[in-house]
């Protein structure tokens, strides 16, 4: 019963969509072999019928699929047109859906041109000009902005059995061969491709060898490389990972790319056609890619299955989930962390999804899967849709840039810890180079207040402070603007942050802006290497990385060395201390520059052969100390210790006769209890400070004094 209650929130759940996928085209047969999310929120589909259709995931009615104005294989006409069946896809930077070559279950002659899709108006049109060779099973791969000039641009590689390469210029609306460079011959078809942040264009080894869901294993196409673009048409191919026979061939497996939170990037690949080897998994860095670079272990899947045509989906919390491809009806799925290397076993699949099958990620975080010969749509809902309420976002832009600072409006943004984007999928034969999920920096705003907190817990605000506070510290002395102040620093929506100060009157006043995101302030009085009386920061790149530094309060702010990532909160603790505790701690700096007499306990004891222990009185021995420091005129003993402990006290005691010398009689020791909860040993030092440097009265009795733990851990005054 507890298993059935709380299932969906550690497994998911699916369940089937009410309305089934209708047959509008000339083909014979039904289902979608392609789909894509388009930027309306709907979904493209390229149907097994040799047509396409959209499909609105919120709408339940059987108006939930639409045709659009105008189908491809009638453009320009019914003779020129062909089928975008078996074609590649990739987004062009105004959010139109590009599709090359095609032309249906077979290599067409026709299949040399582009067809673009506009979710906007629902209509395709075709390329102003055509590529150079016929293409079926192309890979499409949309590479970055600005690569030459203004450009945006897409690689179109393989889809003939030969591996040549064009490229479509958005801008002339037409394609070019690549001239040179161009050496990789692809016996594979739809080859798995990724554009790495750094601009270069990864092979995964996965792919199609042939047409059709069986066969294999395929030799010839296991050689891992990543190609550089060096010129408008030129490039160069470099090989890594070199093949060994032990390599498991991943041809019909499926790649994903996974994008760290610290620049971290990893390619992984699932499956394949290979029976011996298609229960196991791959990841290899691409990080920072060389010819050295090669695949981590091949590593079985947890649940043992062997997975041929498995689709793969990077869901919102950047796991992995992996469906399909096991050729029976309730078939297991699986969840990957990427940040743990964990698997988790999800929801079973209640059809059999693997050749031509499609999985898609939904606006509502949903997936989605459809496919050849099988009109349902199956909806899973991952188990983060059922783990409490949804954060709502009530306003944000419809479009930003590279580089953009945005903001995005919503009533739960205190519960918000992680903000990511999400690339669109245009999936087809388990080959999909858009699918991304980005991880962003992001800095909560809102109105913020000053308030207190009292050792019970209760929380009380007690004045409004303005907007975007992220750090605050208290200076007693004045450091420029006043004592006993708050100091803060606070951010605008650009991420740009401020210094200021506030009085506990309820005045907030900005002093200086100290750069962009600024997180953690702490004040340090002494001397810690650049200056007295600094303010100290953390601030945090694009990236994640935190960097380390001061603020002056003339406003002259400095880096000083770089931390790590994930660094939140700095505070400062005067004195010496270290991770573990000493027996006994005596914090610097040591009182007044003038002679100290130190007065050490020692413990002797002597033993007699078969008889008790002796413990004889401890002897008092003076040693003498030249401090450098001005400081107190007693330092504070700590005595630890998880036992009853004894603390001695030393008594002065001075009798005077009228018109005698003074007699100075020896100290007398008396003893004390005192508990205490740490470990300690048994004797400690005391520091009894020297009187004034002028001559003592010697008629004055003297006062020393020693500072000694309390029962209750405070410090106290021992005074003789």
């Amino acid at each position: 019963m507890l298993r059935h209650v709380f299932s969906p929130a550690f497994y998911g759940s699916w369940s089937v969509f009410p309305q089934s996928i209708p047959r509008r085209g000339p083909g014979g047969y039904d289902g979608v072999v392609h789909a894509a999310l388009v930027h309306t929120g709907k979904v493209l589909f390229i149907t097994a019928d040799e047509t396409t259709l959209l499909w609105n995931p919120d709408d339940l009615t059987p108006a939930t699929f639409e045709d659009p104005v105008n189908q491809p294989h009638l453009i320009p006409n019914a003779t020129d047109g062909y089928s975008v069946l078996c074609g590649g896809h990739s987004f062009l930077s105004d959010g139109q859906l590009l599709v090359v070559g095609g032309g249906g279950y077979g290599p067409h002659a026709k299949a040399k041109w582009g067809y673009r899709f506009n979710p906007a108006g629902r209509t395709w049109s075709r390329t102003a000009g055509s590529m150079v060779h016929h293409r079926w099973y192309p890979t499409a791969l949309t590479l970055g902005d600005q690569r030459i000039g203004a450009s945006h641009e897409v690689l179109v590689v393989c889809g003939h059995g030969a591996g040549d390469m064009e490229i479509y210029d958005q801008a002339s609306d037409g394609f070019r061969e690549v001239t040179a460079g161009d050496t990789k011959t692809f016996p594979s078809l739809y080859p798995g491709l990724h554009l790495l942040p750094d601009g270069r264009i990864f092979y995964t080894r996965t792919g199609w060898g042939s047409a059709g869901p069986g066969g294999g294993p395929f030799v010839g196409d296991d050689q891992s490389a990543y190609f550089d673009l060096t010129g408008a048409s030129t490039g160069a191919w470099t090989d890594i990972a070199a093949v060994t026979p032990a390599m498991p061939d991943r041809t019909k497996g499926m790649s994903v790319m996974l994008l760290g939170t610290t620049g971290q990037v990893r390619i992984m690949v699932l499956g394949g056609s290979d029976l011996s080897t298609n229960n196991s998994y791959e990841i290899i860095d691409g990080t920072t890619l060389s010819p050295t670079a090669n695949w981590g272990s091949s590593t079985p899947f947890p649940d043992g299955e062997h997975r041929s045509l498995a689709s793969a989906v990077l869901l919102p919390d950047g796991t992995v989930f992996v469906c399909g491809g096991i050729q029976r009806t309730n078939s297991p799925c699986a969840l990957f962390d990427p940040a743990t290397n964990t698997w988790s076993p999800m929801a079973a699949l209640p059809s059999i999804r693997d050749y031509h099958s499609v999985a898609v990620l939904l606006p509502s975080a949903r997936v989605a899967m459809a496919g050849w010969t099988n009109t349902s749509i199956e909806l899973f809902d991952p188990p983060y849709l059922s783990r409490g309420p949804r954060p709502v976002i009530t306003s944000a832009p419809s479009s930003v840039q590279h580089g953009q600072t945005f903001a995005i409006t919503s009533p739960d943004a205190e519960t918000i810890s992680k903000v990511v984007l999400a690339r669109p999928m245009a999936i087809t034969h388990q080959t999909d180079t858009e699918q991304k999920i980005l991880d962003l920096p992001y800095v909560p705003t809102g109105p913020s207040s000053f308030g207190t907190i009292d050792p019970g817990g209760t929380v009380t605000d007690r004045f409004g402070v303005g907007t975007d506070l992220d750090a605050l510290t208290f200076v007693s002395d004045d450091v420029g603007y006043g004592p006993h102040l708050f100091h803060y620093l606070r951010h605008d929506p650009a991420g740009f942050s401020t210094f200021g100060t506030i009085n506990t009157n309820g005045a907030v006043t900005d002093r200086f802006g100290v750069g962009p995101d600024f997180h953690a302030l702490t004040f340090a009085s002494a001397n810690l290497r650049y200056g007295p009386n600094l303010f100290y920061y953390l601030r945090r790149d694009a990236a994640g990385f935190c960097t380390f530094g001061t603020i002056n309060t003339n406003g002259s702010v400095t880096d000083r060395f770089g931390v790590g990532h994930r660094f939140d909160a700095l505070t400062f603790v005067p004195g010496q201390h270290r991770l573990r505790p000493k027996p006994v701690l005596l914090p610097a700096p040591l009182p007044a520059p003038r002679r100290q007499r130190v007065l050490q306990l020692r413990h002797h004891r002597h033993q007699r052969r078969g008889h008790r222990p002796v413990r004889r009185r401890p002897r008092l021995r003076r040693a003498d100390l030249h401090p450098g420091q001005p400081g107190v005129r007693a330092e504070p003993v700590l005595l630890p210790a998880h036992r009853r402990q004894r603390v001695l006290h030393l008594r002065h005691h001075r009798h005077q006769r009228r018109g005698h010398r003074p007699v100075r009689r020896r100290p007398q020791l008396r003893r004390a209890g005192l508990r205490t909860r740490q470990p300690g040993i048994r004797s400690a030092a005391v520091l009894l400070p020297e009187p004034p440097d002028h001559r003592p009265d010697p008629h004055r009795p003297r006062r020393r004094t020693a500072a000694v733990p309390g029962p209750a851990g405070l410090l106290h005054d021992v005074r003789a």
